[in-house]
């Protein structure tokens, strides 16, 4: 339902109803895979309750003034958390993600041709500049003079970690360039684009729609499953984002559109306000997961943190406390994960939700006090932790002894 409707929405943009049911069609699908929505999911599905209160409120231009304005603050307030959440010990240590996502793109070019540009680049400068170049666009994009530099730098930024064969960043690489191009777009005005553009921008989008729907990628770094990957992106990428892109920042380079959230109605506002609490979940102690902490090997709780300036979460629902040790389970997924880490610490709040969630399993482990104890399937379940109710919003990450810890 969702690629009928974007199709229909590609081929004729003018039909509210096409947009509305896309937009409809996403948020349906956020909300059926909540609490475990990845960043990328979270921010675009926020971008589209924009859309649907310029729809509501039959606004003049679509998108509103409003919905451009509050989606630029969207970006910002994404690259604030994520650069954030990467100041601690072990992102800028030597067991850090970023490593990770550097051999994978390595590989990437070593398929290619035998080697990686990125294998004589020290490890520390990949750490630092990738925290740096978080925390440099935040004034890049803010202030009006330097936007078109920022929205440029953020692009290339981007476009680097979208060629990671191996977690596939192009979803969230994509997501981004939209956000980014808002801040190129005029807010009082209606965009006019060279029909040629359009129609470019058009065939790319529709060319990735069928690729994406009709193609599958084995999970191996084969020559050919790296170069299907590259292929589908770069389609999209030159026939839609680079010639765009293109087009505003030349249009303007020197004098970037205005933006303020000045005259933001309340709902727009609520939106904002909605993306701000969940960057700030983990620090607050609301959850630890779909928080915008963008694989930055984050670890925190209600004692200590890896964080260089945050000592401890606030832990305000008193649910990061007492986990427990899953060491057996009657459900082959958990099995299989016990394996995998050695041992599986989760607070009480998700052991709960697992046996809520697979109700003819059971569920062995040992709480902290070192006693075994068994739920589940005939065995009485633990008490129940407060806050249930808001399951379908909180979740916490498992508390992994093993690093790295590249969690989105």
């Amino acid at each position: 339902m969702l690629s009928f409707f974007a199709a229909l929405t590609i081929l004729a943009p003018q039909l509210r109803g096409a947009v509305t049911g896309m937009l409809l069609s996403y948020l349906t699908m956020t909300w059926l895979s909540m609490p475990s929505v990845p960043n990328h999911q979270v921010l675009l599905s926020l971008i589209d309750l924009l859309l649907l209160l310029d729809l509501a409120r039959r606004s003049e231009h679509f998108p509103s003034s409003h919905t451009v304005a509050t989606t630029r603050a969207l970006i910002v307030v994404i690259y604030f958390f994520a650069a954030l959440a990467k100041m601690n010990s072990e992102f800028l240590g030597p067991l850090s993600c970023a490593d990770i996502f550097t051999q994978h793109i390595g590989a990437f070019f070593r398929v290619l041709s035998g080697k990686s540009p990125l294998d004589s680049v020290p490890s520390n400068v990949i750490r630092w500049g990738a925290l740096v170049i978080e925390f440099l666009l935040l004034p890049l994009l803010i202030f009006r003079r330097t936007r078109s530099v920022g929205v440029l730098l953020a692009m290339l930024f981007h476009l680097g970690l979208a060629i990671d064969p191996v977690k596939r960043f192009f979803n969230f690489s994509a997501v981004m360039y939209v956000g980014l191009l808002t801040f190129l777009l005029p807010l009082r005005d209606a965009l006019r684009l060279p029909r040629l553009l359009v129609a470019s921008a058009k065939a790319g989008s529709l060319l990735f729609l069928f690729a994406a729907l009709c193609l599958s990628y084995d999970a191996e770094l084969s020559t050919a499953s790296l170069l299907g990957r590259f292929a589908l992106g770069a389609m999209l990428w030159l026939l839609s984002f680079v010639p765009i892109s293109l087009f505003l920042l030349s249009r303007n380079w020197r004098a970037p559109p205005e933006s303020s959230l000045s005259g933001a109605s309340a709902p727009y506002l609520a939106v904002l306000l909605v993306a701000l609490l969940n960057g700030l979940a983990p620090y607050l102690g609301l959850k630890t997961g779909s928080s915008f902490t963008m694989y930055s090997n984050l670890r925190i709780d209600a004692q200590s943190s890896n964080h260089l300036i945050i000592p401890r979460s606030l832990n305000l629902l008193g649910l990061m406390e007492e986990p427990v040790t899953i060491v057996g389970s009657s459900n082959e997924a958990l099995r299989a994960a016990i394996q995998s880490e050695g041992s599986l610490r989760v607070y009480p709040f998700e052991l709960y939700r697992l046996l809520l969630e697979h109700p003819n399993d059971y569920v062995e482990y040992e709480n902290q006090l070192g006693e075994q104890r068994r739920a589940g399937r005939g065995s009485p379940l633990p008490p129940a932790p407060p806050f249930l109710w808001l399951r379908w919003w909180i979740v916490f990450h498992p508390l992994h002894e093993r690093a790295p810890r590249c969690i989105w």
